[in-house]
């Protein structure tokens, strides 16, 4: 295996690599599986409740042991897949994701872990169409706008198109109280 310029890589590196894209196959094999089952329960009863149990045990999932951990940089790869093959996957876990990271009472790891992977996903994840990416990037820069006046003591006096647009985020961006500001 060849490295940065030429330089080799180390056998238990290769290795580590060797059995993390096993574990991966594996997990996406899983998801194949399910999917494909999903589909089966589709096409004899015209809906599927093993969809949505499936949908929240991967967000409940990611959310307790994947968002909190600094640096993994694989699992988005998992999302990057499920989102793929079912994309009516795609909003919940955007909503999640933008709900974690500019919730006030969750911990700076996950807000900027969730702010990581909301970028990552619609950088690379080539299936989204061009109105979720620009609907996301401008929830994201009004949220950073409000954020950035939040902190200076200023408030933003929006027009009412504006308001319309930010009606959605009311409730993960609050108003700032004075008794209780937000920690960063």
């Amino acid at each position: 295996l060849g490295g940065v310029e030429g330089q080799q890589i180390p056998p238990e590196v290769a290795q580590l690599a060797d059995k993390l894209d096993a574990v991966l196959s594996l997990v996406l094999q899983f998801i194949d599986s399910q999917l494909a089952r999903v589909a089966e329960e589709e096409a004899l009863t015209g809906h599927s409740t093993r969809k949505s149990r499936f949908l929240q045990a991967f967000l409940d999932v990611f959310e307790r042991r994947c968002l909190p951990c600094p640096r993994s940089k694989f699992v988005q790869f998992v999302w990057f897949h499920l989102c793929s093959k079912c994309p009516s996957f795609v909003n919940p876990f955007i909503t999640r994701l933008l709900k974690k990271g500019m919730g006030w009472r969750e911990a700076g790891m996950v807000r900027q872990g969730a702010f990581f992977y909301v970028s990552s996903f619609l950088s690379r994840a080539a299936f989204l169409d061009k109105s979720t990416v620009s609907d996301v990037l401008a929830q994201l820069l009004l949220w950073c706008a409000g954020y950035v006046l939040h902190f200076r003591g200023e408030t933003l006096t929006p027009s009412p198109e504006l308001v319309k647009a930010l009606a959605p985020l009311a409730t993960v961006y609050p108003p700032r109280q004075q008794s209780s500001a937000p920690t960063h």
